[in-house]
C-alpha cells in the first residue's frame, strides 16, 4: 500500500466558489494526461522525485503544483526551474520540506527573475524534511525577487540562513514592487540581519506581512523595528516571537505600535 502511494499522482478538479472538492488519484502519468484533458484540474502533488520530470511535460497546463512532502532536491528543482521560466499558468508552487540546497535554489532564482505569473512558492519545511538553502541559495532566490514582478507571497521558513541571506533580501525588498507577505521564521539572521530588513522597509511599499519570528533577534534588532515601526504606515502584522527582544527591546517596540 505504502509503495503504491508513492507512486500516484493526487489532483483536485476545478469546481464552483463554494462547491466541495474531492480529491482523486491517477496511478499513470498516462491516466493522469487524461484527467487533465477532460476535467482540466487545476491542482497536482507528485509523490515521488522519480514523477517531477512527467509533471514538467505538463506544467502549463495547471495553475497549483505540490511537489511536499515529496524528497524532490535539487535534482527535481533544476527540471522544474527551464519550464517555470517561461511558463504563464501557474499561480501557485509549493515545494516546501524536498531537501532542496543551493544548487536548486539557484536554478529556481532564474526562473523566478523572469517569471511574471508565479504569485506563490513555498519552500519552506515539511513534515519529515527541510530545504537547506543557506546563505548562497538564499542570496539567489533574493537576487531574482529584485527583479520579479509577481510573486506577492514567499515562505523561506527554516532554509539554514544567516545575516548574509537576510542582508540579500533586505537589498530585494528596497526594490521589489510586488511581494505582500515574506516568512523568514525559524533561521538565524541575527540582530545583524533584522538591521538590515528594518532599514530596507521605509523603501518598500508592498510588505504587508513579516514573519521575523525564532531568529535570534536580540534588543539591538527590536529597536531597529521599533524606531522604523513610529512611521511606517505599509506593514500591518510583524512577527518577533520566540526571540530575545529583552524588556528594553519589547518596550520599545510596544512604544513604536502605540505611535503607528
Amino acid at each position: 500500500m505504502e509503495t503504491a502511494a508513492l507512486s500516484m499522482f493526487c489532483y483536485l478538479p476545478m469546481k464552483d466558489e463554494g462547491q466541495e472538492i474531492t480529491p482523486k488519484y491517477a496511478s499513470s502519468v498516462e491516466e493522469l494526461r487524461k484527467a487533465l484533458s477532460e476535467a482540466g484540474p487545476h491542482y497536482i502533488t507528485c509523490g515521488c522525485r522519480k514523477l517531477v520530470e512527467h509533471i514538467v511535460a505538463i506544467l502549463s497546463q495547471l495553475t497549483w503544483l505540490s511537489c511536499s512532502p515529496t524528497f524532490v532536491g535539487d535534482e527535481g528543482a533544476i527540471a522544474i526551474a527551464p519550464v517555470l521560466k517561461t511558463n504563464k499558468t501557474l499561480l501557485v508552487l509549493e515545494i516546501d520540506g524536498s531537501n532542496i540546497g543551493p544548487e536548486g535554489a539557484r536554478a529556481i532564482a532564474i526562473a523566478l527573475a523572469t517569471n511574471d505569473t508565479l504569485i506563490k512558492l513555498n519552500l519552506g519545511p515539511g513534515t519529515a524534511f527541510i530545504n537547506p538553502l543557506g546563505d548562497e541559495g538564499v542570496c539567489a532566490i533574493a537576487a531574482a525577487l529584485a527583479k520579479n514582478v509577481a510573486l506577492k507571497i514567499l515562505n523561506l521558513t527554516k532554509t539554514c540562513f544567516g545575516p548574509d541571506g537576510a542582508k540579500s533580501l533586505a537589498l530585494a525588498l528596497t526594490e521589489n514592487e510586488a511581494l505582500t507577505e515574506l516568512n523568514l521564521s525559524c533561521n538565524s539572521i541575527g540582530d545583524k540581519g533584522a538591521l538590515a530588513i528594518a532599514g530596507a522597509l521605509p523603501k518598500n511599499a508592498t510588505l504587508r506581512v513579516l514573519n521575523l519570528s525564532n531568529n535570534h533577534i536580540g534588543e539591538e534588532g527590536a529597536r531597529a523595528f521599533a524606531e522604523v515601526l513610529e512611521t511606517n504606515t505599509t506593514l500591518t502584522r510583524l512577527h518577533l516571537s520566540i526571540n530575545s527582544l529583552g524588556d528594553e527591546g519589547t518596550r520599545a517596540i510596544a512604544s513604536a505600535i502605540e505611535k503607528n
